[in-house]
């Protein structure tokens, strides 16, 4: 019986999630989808979906996890990455998305930082998450095994702490080399934009001279 829920609900929500990409797909024929709140908030989203978060973390397509994630995502877009970029390629980006150019290479430059940008606020907003409940399931701060006789057949038991330091470290590590890349895509299709790396900051030739930071 618990397999079985977990089944419905899981196909429940994949079928909830290729009906999204079915309307984002073919929204020229979908007018009423068009104007309503959800796709105006996808067109300027820089994370769009659980295959975004897959493809840094793999969440097996929960939609309940990538909901979970919402808060982190935001925080992360605007007090991680928008800082490291530069507030004018931000608002670039964000316009770039909302505003699809005609230029078919334009786009792609645009899809292109869009997924830059989506692997390293994913890599951070799912440490986050690690950090605040101590997993990424949809069971939060518990993993839950199966324990015959119980009702409900399920027994909660706290994750290990070891195993959990071990992802965040690693993926504060995946999170550097994301913000790498995405700033070498900056600098290689938005040199116009491009402000310089933010880590940095403190460089500097310090030859015959007597400044050192702490």
């Amino acid at each position: 019986e618990d397999n079985l829920r977990t089944s419905l609900r899981n196909k429940g929500f994949n079928a909830l999630d290729e009906l999204l990409e079915f309307l984002y797909a073919h929204i020229a024929e979908y007018p009423e989808f068009a104007t309503s709140q959800a796709y105006q908030d996808r067109k300027s989203a820089i994370v769009r979906s659980t295959a975004d978060v897959n493809d840094v973390c793999f969440i097996n397509g929960s939609r309940i996890i990538f909901l979970r994630l919402q808060p982190h995502l935001k925080f992360v877009e605007e007090m991680l990455l928008q800082p490291a970029i530069g507030d004018k390629l931000y608002e670039h980006l964000i316009d770039g998305l909302v505003n699809q150019s005609e230029d078919e290479g334009r786009r792609k430059d645009v899809e292109r930082l869009r997924l830059a940008c989506s692997r390293y606020i994913v890599a951070m907003a799912v440490r986050r998450l690690l950090m605040e409940t101590g997993s990424i399931t949809d069971r939060g701060l518990y993993f839950i095994t199966v324990q015959p006789g119980e009702k409900g057949n399920e027994e909660r038991k706290p994750v290990d702490t070891e195993r959990i330091s071990v992802q965040i470290q690693n993926l504060k590590a995946d999170a550097d080399m994301y913000m790498t890349a995405l700033l070498r895509t900056a600098r290689s299709y938005f040199s116009e934009l491009y402000v310089g790396d933010p880590r940095r900051i403190f460089d500097r030739n310090n030859d015959h001279k007597h400044t050192f930071w702490t």
